[in-house]
C-alpha cells in the first residue's frame, strides 16, 4: 500500500473511531506504547496505526474559534526512549514555505509541541520544527508570560515532502525532559503555523484575550514513567580571541567545561568552569537625551545561557526591578576599556519544581581614564544566588541575593519576589533591602492587572527608598522613586471583518524623584490594534505636568507604530516618537523626536537582507534644530546548509553638522554540527572618524572562534 494511501486509511480509521466514542472536537491523548518505536525519517510506517491522533486544531488568529483552513492532524506513540510525535499537514493550492533560518527561528510553515511535565499548568517545554527542518525551543513559564529561548533540548526530526503537503516525525528523549515521579499524565498542546495570513492554530484553544496559557492545556495520559538517572551532559569547549583595542593588542585561548548532570528526571546540577566572557557583536549605537544611564541586553553567552533562573516573577508586563544586571559584570570603562573577568562559575540545582541558582565571578584591577583624570576600578568578586519556590499551582515565591564585593566597596541586595496566575488576572510583587557601604534602603514594586472580557484594568506601585542604591550589581537608575498608576480601557476581539484585535486604554499617574518638591502627573491614551491581515498599529497621546530639579514643564508626547506581516518575504516596521522635555544633553527644554525603521526581505529561502535606522532630532526652545544624527544598520544573512549561516553587518551612525561618526563592520559564521555542538567564527571592525582630517581611526578590531562540543555519559 503506497504511502498517501496507507495516510487516508488511518484518517479515516481514526475517524470512524472518534465518531463511534463520541470524542469531542478537542479531547485529551493517551499515549500508546510501543515495543518498537517508529524511525525517524518524516516517512510514517504501519507502527503509527497504533497512535493516538487528533486533527480538531482551532485557529487563534486570524479568526479566532474557526477549524485550521488546512486539514493537519497530529499523532503520539511512546517508547523506552522518549516521546514520538508525527504531523501530517496538507497544503492545498500553494507550497510550503521553508526558509533554512539558523536554529531557534520560527518562520514559514511550521509544527509545535508544549509539554508540562510536571502538570503544574504554569511552566512547559516548547519543541518546534520547520519544513526545512530548522529547530527551535524554549522553556515557557508563569502560565505562558514568560519565555527562555536560551534552553537547548535534544530532540530528533525528520520533513517529508510529497504532491499535497508534508510530514513531520519527532523524537523527544526521555533525557531531554525533567518530570514528576509517580505522573502518568502530563499536560499537552500541539500547534501549526501556516505563513499566509499569519495563521496559527492549536489542538487546545488559545483564545486571543488570554493569550498562551499552560493552564488550558489538554492531558497527556497514559505515560509509562520510571524514576532514572538520566547520566551526565559534557561540554569541552575552546576559545580563541585576538584583539587590537585602542592600540594595544592581546590574545587569548583557553578550555572550558560545561555539566550537565541529570541525578534524577527532577534533580538537575548544572555547572560551568572557566568559561569565555568576551563579547563580540557590538551594541548599537544610541543617543542618550535623558538623565538616566542606557540599558542594553547582555549578549554574552556564560550571562545568556541560565539567565531565566535569576528574573524576578510575573514576566515582561510585570516589569518589575532589575536588581541584578549581569553587564555590571565586567562592565566598560568611560574610555572604552572592559573590566577584565578571571574567572566565574554558575549552579543550577532543580529538585521537583524548585530551582536553586547561583553565580559567581571574579574580575580584575582595571586602570582608566575617567572624567575627572586617570582612575582605576578595583578587583571584585560578584555573587548571585535565587531560590524560586512552588509555593500552589497559580503562586510562586522567590528570594533572590546579589552582591559585589571589593576592597573599596561592598554593594548587596537581598529580595524577596512572587506572582499569583489566576484565569483571568495576575498580581506581582517584590520587595528588596539593597545595602551600599553603611548605607541601606528598601524598594517595593507591584503589579495587578484584570481582563475580565472586554475591559481591562491594571495598576503599578513603585516606591524606592533615597537610599535604595544597587548601582555596582543591578539597573535602578532612579532614586527615591514614588510612582503609581492606573489603566483601563475596552478590548474588542471581533468574531470577523477588518480587525483581530483592538483596545482603548487610558492610563493616569503621579511620580516623584528625590529632590523634586511635587508630584509629577500624566494622562495618556493609547490605541492599538491588529488587522486579519497580520499587520499591527499602534498611536498614543500624551499630556501632564512635570516637576523636575530642572524645572517644570508640560511634557506634551505622542507617537505611532505601524507594522506589516511579518510571514511576508518582505515586511517593515516603523515607529515614531516626539516628546517635549528636558534635554540633558544639551541642559535646555525642547521638543526631541525619535524614529525608528526595520526592513527585512527575503528574495530566496536562504539568503535575507535587512536594514535599521534610526534618526534623533534635537529642537531648540524656540523650535529651530540643534542636531539630527541617523544611524544605518544595512545587513545579510544566507543559510549555507541546514544548521549553517552566515551574517554581516555594517553600523554607521551620521550627524546633520560633522558627517560620519564610526564605521562598523560585523562578521558571523555558526555551525550546528551536532546536538548541542557549535562552531562559532565573529569578526568586528570598529572605526571611528576623526573630524579634523576626515581620516578613520581603528578602535577596536577582534576575531574570536569557539567550538563547543556535546558527549553524553
Amino acid at each position: 500500500m503506497s504511502w498517501m494511501r496507507r495516510v487516508d486509511a488511518l484518517s479515516a480509521l481514526f475517524l470512524i473511531a472518534a465518531l463511534v466514542q463520541g470524542r469531542a472536537a478537542v479531547a485529551d491523548l493517551a499515549v500508546p506504547y510501543v515495543s518498537v518505536p517508529p524511525v525517524v525519517d518524516g516517512i510514517m510506517e504501519d507502527v503509527w496505526h497504533e497512535a493516538d491522533s487528533i486533527d480538531a486544531f482551532i485557529q487563534q488568529q486570524p479568526y479566532e474559534g474557526q477549524p485550521i483552513s488546512a486539514p493537519t492532524r497530529a499523532y503520539v506513540l511512546q517508547n523506552d526512549a522518549g516521546l514520538f510525535f508525527a504531523f501530517r499537514c496538507e497544503t492545498p493550492g500553494r507550497t510550503p514555505d521553508c526558509p533554512p533560518g539558523p536554529r531557534g527561528s520560527q518562520e514559514g510553515d511550521y509544527v509545535s509541541v508544549f509539554l508540562d511535565t510536571f502538570h503544574d499548568r504554569t511552566n512547559c517545554y516548547h519543541l518546534s520544527v520547520n519544513c526545512a527542518g530548522i529547530q527551535a525551543d524554549e522553556i515557557i513559564s508563569a502560565d505562558g508570560r514568560a519565555s527562555n529561548f536560551s534552553w537547548d533540548g535534544i530532540f530528533t526530526t525528520a520533513v517529508v515532502f510529497d504532491s499535497i503537503g508534508y510530514t513531520v516525525e519527532m523524537e523527544i528523549p526521555w533525557g531531554t525532559l525533567r518530570y514528576a515521579n509517580g505522573k502518568d499524565v502530563w499536560g499537552v498542546n500541539l500547534a501549526r503555523a501556516i505563513p499566509r495570513g499569519g495563521e496559527i492554530a492549536y489542538a487546545a484553544p488559545v483564545r486571543l484575550n488570554e493569550g498562551f496559557r499552560v493552564s488550558r492545556f489538554m492531558q497527556l495520559s497514559g505515560l509509562k514513567l520510571q524514576v532514572r538517572t538520566h547520566g551526565i551532559e559534557f561540554y569541552p569547549q575552546g576559545f580563541f580571541r585576538t584583539e587590537k583595542s585602542y592600540g594595544e593588542r592581546s590574545e587569548t585561548w583557553h578550555p572550558a567545561t560545561d555539566l550537565n548532570w541529570a541525578l534524577t528526571p527532577w534533580w538537575r546540577l548544572q555547572s560551568t568552569f572557566n568559561p569565555d566572557f568576551s563579547q563580540v557583536e557590538a551594541d548599537p549605537f544610541a543617543l542618550n537625551l535623558s538623565k538616566y544611564g542606557l540599558f542594553f541586553d547582555e549578549k554574552r553567552l556564560f550571562f545568556v545561557e541560565g539567565d531565566e533562573y535569576f528574573q524576578p516573577s510575573g514576566g515582561v508586563m510585570a516589569d518589575m526591578l532589575q536588581i541584578f544586571y549581569s553587564r555590571q559584570v565586567g562592565m566598560k570603562l568611560p574610555d572604552g576599556a572592559e573590566v577584565p573577568i578571571h574567572a566565574g562559575g554558575r549552579t543550577t540545582v532543580k529538585i521537583k519544581n524548585h530551582e536553586v541558582a547561583a553565580l559567581f565571578a571574579q574580575t580584575g584591577a582595571k586602570s582608566y581614564e575617567g572624567f575627572a583624570g586617570p582612575d582605576r576600578e578595583p578587583a571584585a568578586a560578584f555573587a548571585v544566588a535565587r531560590m524560586n519556590l512552588r509555593v500552589a499551582t497559580p503562586t510562586t515565591a522567590a528570594v533572590t541575593f546579589a552582591g559585589k564585593f571589593s576592597d573599596s566597596t561592598t554593594n548587596s541586595v537581598l529580595a524577596l519576589d512572587g506572582t499569583t496566575n489566576e484565569d483571568t488576572w495576575q498580581f506581582t510583587y517584590q520587595l528588596a533591602r539593597s545595602e551600599m557601604e553603611s548605607e541601606a534602603d528598601w524598594a517595593f514594586k507591584s503589579y495587578v492587572s484584570y481582563l475580565p472580557g472586554k475591559f481591562s484594568v491594571s495598576a503599578r506601585t513603585t516606591v524606592i527608598g533615597d537610599r535604595f542604591d544597587v548601582s555596582d550589581i543591578g539597573f535602578v537608575p532612579w532614586f527615591g522613586l514614588r510612582s503609581y498608576s492606573v489603566s483601563a480601557g475596552p478590548v474588542v476581539y471581533p468574531d470577523s471583518g477588518l480587525f483581530v484585535y483592538g483596545a482603548l486604554r487610558l492610563t493616569a499617574g503621579v511620580s516623584r524623584e528625590l529632590g523634586e518638591a511635587r508630584y509629577s502627573n500624566s494622562y495618556t491614551l493609547q490605541l492599538e490594534g491588529a488587522l486579519r491581515n497580520n499587520w499591527g498599529f499602534g498611536a498614543s497621546a500624551q499630556r501632564g505636568r512635570e516637576y523636575e530639579i530642572a524645572g517644570a514643564y508640560n511634557p506634551r508626547a505622542w507617537s505611532v507604530f505601524i507594522q506589516t506581516d511579518v510571514s511576508r518575504r518582505t515586511w517593515l516596521s516603523l515607529s515614531y516618537y516626539s516628546v517635549f522635555q528636558y534635554n540633558y544633553l544639551r541642559d535646555y527644554f525642547g521638543r526631541s523626536d525619535f524614529a525608528n525603521l526595520y526592513s527585512s526581505w527575503r528574495p530566496s529561502k536562504r539568503f535575507s537582507v535587512f536594514l535599521g535606522g534610526s534618526a534623533w532630532v534635537e529642537r531648540r526652545p524656540n523650535g529651530g534644530i540643534e542636531e539630527i544624527t541617523w544611524r544605518l544598520r544595512p545587513g545579510i544573512s544566507y543559510a549555507l546548509a541546514r544548521g549553517m549561516d552566515v551574517r554581516l553587518y555594517e553600523e554607521t551612525p551620521i550627524r546633520k553638522t560633522t558627517g560620519v561618526v564610526s564605521f562598523r563592520l560585523g562578521f558571523s559564521y555558526s555551525y550546528n554540527f551536532a546536538p548541542k555542538s557549535w562552531l562559532y567564527l565573529a569578526i568586528n571592525d570598529w572605526q571611528r572618524r576623526d573630524s579634523d582630517n576626515g581620516r578613520y581611526v581603528p578602535q577596536q578590531r577582534v576575531l574570536a572562534v569557539k567550538i563547543k562540543y556535546l558527549i553524553s555519559l
